[in-house]
């Protein structure tokens, strides 16, 4: 193997690794996101409900 061919191989390996690397980020980012809209509703229901009954306590 000469130089030309171990540089080429290791650019590959790079190549691949950034690859599998960006799509990782990108899969993690669409986890997190759709993480964080479950427990943004799960806290707006539960203050919701805390409202609601704090009205028929006042009211009532």
């Amino acid at each position: 193997m000469n130089n030309i061919d171990i540089f080429s191989v290791f650019g590959k390996i790079v190549l691949a690794l950034g690859g599998a690397g960006a799509i990782i980020v990108a899969v993690s980012g669409f986890i997190a996101k759709l993480w964080a809209k479950w427990f943004m509703e799960k806290q707006k229901n539960k203050y919701q409900k805390e409202r609601e009954r704090e009205k028929h306590e006042i009211y009532c």
